[in-house]
């Protein structure tokens, strides 16, 4: 494939025809780069944008699942709505972070976005490197560093995004690459991490409008949270309609089974590094890693209509679990 240069696509808007489950009708994605990220359409509307300072981090908002409608939480990024709660900002839609990674917290979030205290961390986005479209997806890779008060590079990873349509579920394949450019990469115990959601206040277990979480293990609700598992879905209502957000883990990922701080309250993660305080002390966690060595985080993002039984996630992992 050829690599197209990202300044080419700054004033234009590229779309390319794929293939989906009717033999009829083919969506038309399409991906628009402007000052603050790049936007992804399906058939000419909204899918998702990579906003590339979403408060502290890079993050994926809004986030339009196959009804139409927006399936992860407003707030912070615009104001909250009817169902939504104001609490743990550092919680913006889809995202990755951690808190330890060379001793700095990238999970939480400081008051004030612009003034990091001593153990404070940012990740800054530098450029987009590719884009490239393959005739059926279309393909996004980012670079970020991570840095300190001081703006003093700790660590530095390269995202590549996959964006795509199966019938009429969308999905994102997420990938994090992530590395020391000078010493080695330390990464501490804990549950705050790693790559997250923030499902639609609709959605949550708490709000008792049907939203359920279920692994594939088969634990619902709270039983989820803590234990290993090579997917989790959440699914609950959005206005008229049953939705769903998986998370799927790679089987060469970090781990093939990570940890999972899903929360009846809506936030949604997958945790391939913490164990302790998910164990009760039974298991520790943790990683050093050589300077220049990266770990890799490879996840996929299914949204689809419907419960887990109804999207038949356990067969969409299958499928994706025997993808290169």
């Amino acid at each position: 494939m050829m690599r197209v240069p990202c300044n080419l696509y700054r004033l234009a808007f590229i779309t390319l025809a794929i293939g989906i489950a009717s033999p009829i009708f083919a969506a038309e994605l399409g991906v628009k780069l402007d000052d603050d990220g790049a936007a992804i359409t399906i058939d000419g509307e909204l899918f998702t944008k990579y906003l590339t300072d979403g408060g502290n981090k890079p993050i994926l908002f809004p986030v339009i699942g196959p009804t139409g409608e927006p399936v992860t939480r407003n707030y912070p990024i615009k104001p909250a709505v009817e169902h939504e709660k104001k609490d743990h900002p550092h919680h913006r839609s889809i995202w990755f972070g951690y808190e330890g990674i060379n001793g700095l917290n990238f999970w939480h979030e400081p008051k004030e976005l612009d003034k990091l205290a001593e153990h404070d961390g940012k990740q800054v986005h530098k450029k987009f490197s590719k884009i490239e479209l393959d005739g059926e997806t279309v393909l996004i890779v980012a670079e970020n560093d991570y840095v300190d008060r001081n703006d003093k590079v700790v660590a530095k990873d390269e995202r590549t995004l996959r964006f795509g349509v199966d019938g009429d579920m969308r999905w994102i394949d997420y990938t994090i690459k992530l590395w020391s450019p000078e010493g080695p990469l330390v990464i501490g115990d804990t549950k705050e991490g790693a790559f997250a959601v923030r499902v639609a206040g609709t959605m949550k277990v708490t709000e008792k409008l049907g939203g359920t979480i279920l692994n594939s293990h088969g634990d619902v609700d709270t039983e989820a949270w803590g234990k290993p598992a090579s997917w989790v879905d959440y699914s609950g209502p959005v206005k008229d309609d049953v939705v769903g957000i998986a998370i799927l883990a790679h089987p060469s990922s970090l781990k093939a089974e990570p940890r999972w701080h899903v929360r009846d309250y809506g936030l949604f993660a997958s945790n391939p590094i913490g164990a302790s305080n998910y164990s009760g002390g039974a298991e520790t966690g943790g990683l050093e890693r050589a300077e220049g060595e990266p770990i890799v985080l490879r996840h996929r993002i299914v949204l689809h209509k419907g419960n887990s039984e109804q999207a038949k996630i356990a067969e969409v992992y299958e499928a994706y679990s025997k993808t290169e």
